[in-house]
């Protein structure tokens, strides 16, 4: 009998303990458990460090037509402060966020908000709209037989810095595209900290 019981309670007691999160300490040597539910199946992690950036996020894994991946391509402009991180068929890209150094002046979602607002041509709706996170869909007139555009906007600290991130403006870019752009912005930290 007590064979069975170890036989019952050894699955149980292997399931509980894999129950949980991943135990990081931060700065302050506390424990704490992060539990991300964010899925970055068809993502891979990469690094900005050689790109003038202390960071690193995922980006989305395409596919060409000759079944090897696109490289990431990452276009720095130091006099602007922009990181442009495309991957994809040049001029065609399916991933495309562009990081940029904030001005300092602050209420950079509100500011967002309010340039979307004044837009004459699109009608937006917001699909995600979080504290520092948009995902939003631009629409144009009923019966112009366009498709519907979606974007991404977010606002990231990276160490002592933040940074707004948003995807190419020009870009139109499918609700699967501006998730995956979405995750990108969700996973933009310090290379430690991913």
């Amino acid at each position: 009998m007590k064979k069975y019981l170890f036989l019952l309670a050894l699955p149980v007691s292997l399931f509980l303990s894999s129950c949980g999160g991943e135990t990081k300490t931060d700065e302050n040597n506390d424990d704490s458990t992060v539990v991300s539910d964010i899925d970055y199946t068809g993502m891979s992690e990469f690094d900005l460090e050689p790109h003038g950036l202390m960071a690193s996020m995922m980006v989305t894994d395409i596919i060409s037509e000759n079944g090897s991946p696109f490289p990431v391509t990452v276009v720095r402009d130091t006099n602007m402060l922009t990181w442009d991180i495309k991957v994809g068929k040049e001029g065609n890209e399916e991933f495309y966020l562009i990081i940029e150094e904030t001005d300092g002046e602050g209420n950079y979602i509100k500011r967002e908000k309010d340039r979307l607002a004044s837009d004459d041509v699109f009608k937006e709706e917001y699909l995600t709209d979080e504290n520092d996170l948009l995902l939003y869909k631009a629409s144009l007139p009923e019966g112009t037989g366009q498709r519907d555009y979606y974007h991404v906007f977010g606002l990231v600290k990276i160490g002592k810095l933040e940074y707004i991130v948003h995807s190419y403006a020009m870009g139109d870019y499918s609700e699967v595209q501006a998730r995956d752009m979405l995750k990108g912005i969700q996973s933009l930290r310090e290379p430690s900290a991913i």
